[in-house]
């Protein structure tokens, strides 16, 4: 099967996001079982090193047909007539791929409004579900403006191009669709693949001496839950001295803020909270394998790819009880969940993981049993292609 495959985000080879770790990972799967994948990405990007049977073709804006274009001008805020000039681009890229050997599907996120210029294609469109504008700025306690209304509004215009539409939970589906109102039955759930990396030895792992690590990996933004994680910090660290917290994450919206008390109580807790700032994908390996327990406080996330790859890795997870995370944990199976926002049942888990080597262990070798399970990516690739050929 000819696949192309297209993500603004993908992938930028420092401090990458959960959309460009998915299409990496399914890339890659889909060249290991044989199909013939176009990759589109923005100019300027720096992907991780992919199979080499993938085709890469960067691209910048491309001016709108003169009617598009004088359409936009009268309708669209700026900050849209530039996405829609990527949008163009990638379109003809695909279509220009798609002249030589027909394309069997093209792959889009609905973030960004990736898909608002591809009409009438020669090949079917499918839609995947990330996480839309709407919910990111709800999470983030961003109270819109018509500027974001229509931002809104644009992102659901592009959901209409596509032949298909697919989300990676069902608790991310039932978001967006009610927000859209869009039939559920209209949307496939298909699970994220996840990249199985080997752990490090034990006695590498071990060798600093430096007691237990609770690992935070991802945005410092009030979504991923970093207001509730600083809330527990002080009794974390009162009541847990021989552990230290590590927080790998870049900034956002709020990160100075976040990132300026999370420095002032590294100052007054010295050797006991670490701030690495943004990661490679190598650098973050290295410290799943040094982590004991890994803290995913998420507000709301739909498959965040910090928790597939700490319990791949047969690490033990406190987790928010929310989103699509609810839907890979089992509280007391596989991991720990608390309720999201709650900053004393996360001291709570984190406290009964630090303190129970034993639980720490069961729940690690659970929840490396289900990735492997249901995450595989050879096996999530032949499930996307077995979906593909029923357009």
């Amino acid at each position: 099967m000819r696949v192309g495959l297209h993500l603004s985000e993908y992938p930028s080879g420092k401090a990458h996001g959960g959309m460009a770790t998915y299409v990496y990972t399914l890339a890659n799967a889909f060249a290991e079982c044989g199909q013939e994948v176009h990759l589109v990405q923005k100019i300027g990007l720096q992907e991780d090193r992919l199979d080499k049977r993938i085709s890469i073709y960067r691209i910048a804006p491309q001016p709108l047909t003169p009617w598009v274009s004088r359409f936009s001008r009268l309708l669209d805020k700026p900050e849209i007539r530039h996405q829609r000039t990527f949008s163009k681009a990638a379109l003809n890229v695909f279509n220009a791929v798609s002249e030589k050997q027909p394309l069997d599907i093209v792959q889009l996120p609905e973030y960004n409004g990736e898909a608002i210029e591809f009409r009438k294609t020669p090949y079917p469109v499918v839609i995947r579900f990330h996480t839309p504008t709407f919910l990111l700025d709800r999470l983030n306690g961003i109270t819109p403006d018509s500027r974001r209304r229509a931002w809104y509004r644009f992102e659901y215009r592009a959901i209409r191009r596509a032949d298909a539409l697919i989300s990676s939970s069902e608790g991310l589906k039932k978001e967006v669709c009610s927000f859209y109102d869009i039939p559920l039955k209209k949307v496939r759930v298909i699970r994220n693949p996840v990249k199985i990396v080997k752990s490090a030895p034990l006695s590498v792992i071990n060798k600093e001496g430096q007691g237990l690590t609770v690992l935070y990996a991802g945005r410092l933004e009030k979504r991923k839950g970093i207001e509730t994680l600083i809330h527990a910090l002080p009794m974390l660290l009162q009541d847990n001295p021989d552990a230290r917290f590590v927080i790998a994450g870049q900034d956002a919206t709020d990160g100075e803020r976040y990132q300026k008390t999370l420095q002032a109580l590294s100052v007054s807790h010295p050797n006991r909270i670490v701030l690495t700032g943004g990661l490679s994908r190598t650098a973050l390996q290295e410290w799943y394998a040094m982590a004991d327990v890994v803290l995913v406080p998420s507000l709301f996330d739909n498959s965040p790819n910090v928790l597939f790859e700490a319990m791949a890795a047969g690490i033990a997870c406190a987790a928010s009880d929310t989103g699509g995370i609810d839907e890979m944990v089992t509280s007391g199976e596989n991991g720990l969940l608390f309720p999201p926002g709650d900053s004393k049942s996360l001291h709570q888990s984190v406290t009964e993981l630090i303190r129970d080597s034993a639980l720490r262990q069961r729940l690690g070798q659970a929840a490396a049993t289900r990735i492997r399970r249901d995450h595989a990516p050879e096996a999530i690739a032949r499930e996307m292609l077995s979906f593909y050929g029923t357009l």
